[in-house]
Formats: C-alpha cells, sequence, structure tokens
C-alpha cells in the first residue's frame, strides 16, 4: 500500500475516532463471512457499526486522538464496534451474539479509559448506565412510595366506614 493512501487512511481513522468516548475493539479471526454480516446487522439494529481496522495505521490514529495505550492491544484481524450508550452496551451486545470463543475481546475504552480484555469481559456483567439509574431511581422513590401507601392506608379505611355508616344510616330512612 502506498504511503499516501496509508496517510489517508490514518487521516480517516482519526477522524472517526476523535472525540470516541466508549468502543470495544475485538479479534473476529475466527469468524465466518455469514457470522460477520450476521454481526453487523445484529450491531445495526442497536445502532452500533463495526469497523475493521488495518492495525498499525489504527495504532498511530488512536495515539493522536489521545486514547494512548489502546495500539498495544491490536494483534489479530481487529474490528472496533462503536456507538450504543457504552461499552458495557457493546459487550454485552456481543455475549449474547457471539457465545463461545469465536470473537475474542481485545480491548476497549470507556470514557476514554483504555481497559484489557479481562476488564472488558466484567464490563459484559456489569449494569449498563439505563439499568443503574431505573435502579437509583427505585431506591430513591421506595420510602416515598412506602409513606403515601401508610398514609393513604388508614385514610382509606375511615373513607369506607364512614361510607358505610352512612349508607346504613341512609338506608333505614326508606
Amino acid at each position: 500500500m502506498s504511503r499516501a493512501i496509508k496517510e489517508l487512511m490514518t487521516q480517516e481513522y482519526r477522524d472517526h475516532f476523535d472525540g470516541l468516548e466508549h468502543c470495544v475493539v475485538v479479534n473476529f479471526g475466527k469468524v465466518s463471512a455469514e457470522g460477520a454480516a450476521a454481526l453487523r446487522g445484529e450491531l445495526a439494529n442497536r445502532e452500533m457499526r463495526l469497523r475493521v481496522i488495518k492495525n498499525n495505521l489504527a495504532r498511530r490514529a488512536f495515539a493522536e486522538v489521545g486514547i494512548e495505550g489502546l495500539g498495544d492491544f491490536f494483534e489479530g484481524r481487529l474490528a472496533v464496534i462503536t456507538g450504543g450508550s457504552d461499552a458495557i452496551e457493546i459487550a454485552k451486545t456481543l455475549k449474547v451474539v457471539f457465545k463461545g470463543d469465536q470473537i475474542q475481546l481485545q480491548a476497549g475504552v470507556l470514557e476514554r479509559e483504555v481497559f484489557g480484555p479481562d476488564r472488558v469481559q466484567l464490563l459484559a456483567t456489569m449494569l449498563g448506565r439505563a439499568e443503574l439509574m431505573s435502579r437509583i431511581l427505585g431506591i430513591f422513590l421506595s420510602p416515598a412510595q412506602t409513606i403515601v401507601s401508610a398514609a393513604n392506608s388508614p385514610g382509606a379505611r375511615i373513607a369506607s366506614q364512614i361510607q358505610v355508616i352512612a349508607e346504613g344510616a341512609g338506608g333505614s330512612d326508606d
């Protein structure tokens, strides 16, 4: 490949990866063409994108956009997966789509911090941002719901007793 083409590809990588907050790098050397197409389709359904990379050029581009150390994990036939809400969502998607050893998680970036393969595996088991926020909200609202229930419960009983008494008093006049 000529030097000019390499420079153009590196520039394209820089443009694509500049400002990137999260991604997952995978080695998909064992994936068949049909499997790769299925993976791309599944990722597209979840608003994610798989981009096959040239290791040396991507290593240089990531270093130039300030994501140092990611290139240390570049070995084999690699792709960078971007999109989704965060790297946790990407790792979970890969875990669901590819069971077994067809895809190897090489590295990940979460909030511009580089993780090795072990920590990316761990990300796949963690709760995502939306799940965490809903749990926190549930914990926050739980005491309020208990207080409202307790306050309404005696009031509802008294109201039903008053209604029974009123119906009884009104019913004897007929």
